[in-house]
């Protein structure tokens, strides 16, 4: 017995996913790798002498404020829940 192909609505249905796909795929790149805070030129604007001391601060603040904000979250979720829970609220 042959194998069967697929209805022609079917590959096309799978053209047009991939086709989907990719260009979303393409556009969340695209998105990804944009400068969004114009870095390049707060960099290109600094003196010489201070654009590693520059990037190192910013990079240390970014760094900084994701610890803080997992802390936060590990906080709200470990004390949040099992005072909801308990009801000690009312």
């Amino acid at each position: 017995m042959p194998p069967r192909r697929s209805p022609n609505h079917l590959r096309s249905l799978t053209r047009y996913a991939s086709k989907s796909a990719s260009k979303s795929a393409e556009g969340l790149f695209k998105w990804a790798t944009t400068d969004h805070m114009h870095m390049q030129e707060h960099i290109s604007r600094a003196p010489s002498e201070n654009k590693l001391e520059y990037i190192i601060t910013i990079t240390a603040i970014a760094i900084g404020g994701a610890l803080m904000q997992g802390i936060w979250i590990f906080l709200l979720v470990a004390f949040g829940i099992p005072f909801l829970l308990t009801g000690s609220f009312l």
